[in-house]
C-alpha cells in the first residue's frame, strides 16, 4: 500500500505544478494590472514604477513564475498586494474557522443522505421514494448565495433569532455558545447545499444493489426490505460514500466561498473573495494552489480506501 501512495503522490507532482504554471499565467494575461491595487490616481509614474519594481513586477513570465514557486516551495507564499500581511499566516488562521463551519455540515449532511437515500432506495417509485426526490431536486435548484440570503431576511431581520454576520459577538471571542449561535445559519445553509447530492448518490448506488445475488438469497430466507436495505445494501453503498467524502476534501477548505462571502464569515472561502475582488493576485494563487492540492489529495484517499477494501484492485494493482 505503500508503495501505491508513494507511486500516486509521484505523479501528481507533475500534474499540480501544471495547474499551477496554468492558473499563473492566466492571472498574468489576465485583463487587468495587479498594480493597480496597489496604486492610487495621485501617484506619480516614478511612483508606480518603483512600486512595480519592489513587487517584481516588470520581471519576465518565466522569471515571475520560478521566483513565485522557489518561494511556495519554501513555504512562503508570500504576502498581500493590499494589506501587506503574510499570507501563510492568514490561510492558518482561517484554514481552522472554515473547519469549523464545514465539517460539521459535511457530518450532518452525509447522514441525512445516507438515511434518505436508503430509504428512497427501499421505496423506490413510492411516495417515500419520490419526496425524498422532490427535496433533494429543490435543494440542487436554489442557489446557496439565494438561499443565504433569504434566511438571513427570516431569521436575522424579521425574526431576529440569530446574527447576521461575523463569527463572534463583539467582546465574546473564544465563547462557545456564541460562535455555535453564529454558525447555525451559515452550517444550515451548508447542509442544505451539499445533502442533495449526496443523497441521489446513495438513492442510486442502493438501486444498484437491488439485483445483486446476495439480495435474491436474503429475499428467499425471508428477509423484510428493511433488513435487506439498513443491515445489507447500506454496507456497500457506504464505501463509495465515504470515497465521495474523500474526493470532497477541498470544499472542506475551500468550499463554503459563497456562504462565508454572505454570511462574512472569516473563512478561506471569504479571504479567497475579497483577494479576487481586490486583484490582490498573491492571495489568489495561493487559494488556488491550496484548491488543486487538497483535490490531488481528496483523490488520493480515495484511491486509497478502493485500495484497502477491494480486494479487485490490489489484485489490478499487484499484477
Amino acid at each position: 500500500m505503500i508503495k501505491y501512495a508513494l507511486k500516486r503522490i509521484l505523479q501528481a507532482i507533475p500534474l499540480l505544478l501544471l495547474i499551477s504554471l496554468i492558473v499563473f499565467a492566466l492571472i498574468y494575461l489576465a485583463p487587468f494590472d495587479a498594480i493597480d491595487a496597489i496604486t492610487t490616481p495621485n501617484m506619480t509614474e516614478a511612483q508606480v514604477e518603483i512600486i512595480r519594481e519592489q513587487n517584481g513586477l516588470n520581471d519576465p513570465f518565466i522569471i515571475q513564475y520560478l521566483t513565485w514557486l522557489k518561494n511556495v516551495l519554501q513555504g512562503d507564499f508570500g504576502y498581500s498586494l493590499i494589506n501587506q500581511q503574510e499570507i501563510a499566516s492568514q490561510l492558518t488562521e482561517r484554514i481552522p474557522n472554515t473547519l469549523i463551519l464545514m465539517l460539521p455540515a459535511y457530518a450532518i449532511g452525509s447522514l441525512i443522505a445516507f438515511f434518505s437515500g436508503l430509504f428512497a432506495g427501499a421505496n423506490k417509485d413510492q411516495a417515500g421514494d419520490r419526496a425524498v426526490d422532490l427535496l433533494a431536486s429543490l435543494g440542487l435548484a436554489v442557489p446557496t448565495f439565494w438561499l443565504g440570503l433569504l434566511v438571513i431576511y427570516f431569521f436575522s431581520l424579521k425574526w431576529p433569532l440569530f446574527p447576521t454576520t461575523g463569527m463572534y459577538s463583539l467582546g465574546s471571542e473564544g465563547d462557545l455558545l456564541n460562535l455555535l449561535h453564529h454558525a447555525i445559519l451559515p452550517g444550515g445553509v451548508l447542509i442544505v447545499a451539499v445533502t442533495p447530492n449526496l443523497t441521489r448518490y446513495v438513492r442510486s448506488a442502493a438501486l444498484s444493489q437491488v439485483d445483486a445475488n446476495y439480495i435474491t438469497v436474503q429475499r428467499s430466507l425471508g428477509a423484510s426490505k428493511r433488513e435487506i436495505f439498513f443491515h445489507h445494501v447500506s454496507r456497500n453503498v457506504l464505501l463509495p460514500l465515504v470515497t465521495l467524502l474523500g474526493q470532497s476534501l477541498p470544499s472542506l477548505v475551500t468550499g463554503a466561498v459563497v456562504t462565508e462571502s454572505i454570511f462574512q464569515w472569516p473563512g478561506v472561502g471569504s479571504y479567497f473573495v475579497e483577494g479576487a475582488k481586490q486583484l490582490d493576485y498573491p492571495v489568489v494563487m495561493a487559494v488556488l494552489l491550496l484548491t488543486a492540492s487538497l483535490t490531488i489529495l481528496g483523490n488520493l484517499l480515495a484511491d486509497l480506501l478502493y485500495y484497502k477494501v477491494d480486494p479487485r484492485i490490489r489484485l489490478e494493482v499487484n499484477s
